[in-house]
């Protein structure tokens, strides 16, 4: 019996740490120890690219190795790996500037986020449209 990955029982694809940040959606307690609970997918999918969009507006990582070496640090992740799985995924390689306020390219990076996080299945392409769109508006 497969059991459910923690992303998915918590609306959290991207496994997003529990932390102070008051993240639309976000459900107080958290179900998990450790991770972020969210309402819904799409509040657990906008709080990725909230994420990804302060590293780049805020903390200058502009390119997808920067962006996830901060998501998943060597000292959790094998990031290196995460870094070719999400290049590859994207399409878009790992040193090149992203055009991170375009909805596809934000769209294609969540979506490889939530597949490294939690498995290929996990979030519908709509969800992912829809979670991007309420961070970018």
């Amino acid at each position: 019996m497969t059991s459910t990955p923690r992303g998915i029982s918590c609306l959290n694809p991207g496994n997003i740490r529990i932390s102070d940040v008051h993240w639309l959606g976000k459900v107080t307690p958290s179900r998990d120890k450790d991770f972020e609970t969210f309402d819904s997918m799409e509040h657990g999918i906008r709080a990725i690219a909230k994420n990804i969009l302060t590293y780049y507006d805020h903390h200058g990582y502009r390119t997808i190795a920067a962006i996830i070496s901060h998501y998943a640090p060597p000292n959790e992740n094998d990031s290196l790996s995460y870094i070719r799985n999400v290049e590859k995924r994207t399409g878009i390689d790992r040193e090149q500037i992203l055009d991170i306020r375009n909805p596809f390219v934000l769209c294609k990076l969540v979506q490889a986020i939530c597949i490294q996080e939690s498995g290929p299945d996990c979030v519908t392409t709509e969800q992912v449209a829809n979670g991007v769109h309420m961070a970018l508006a």
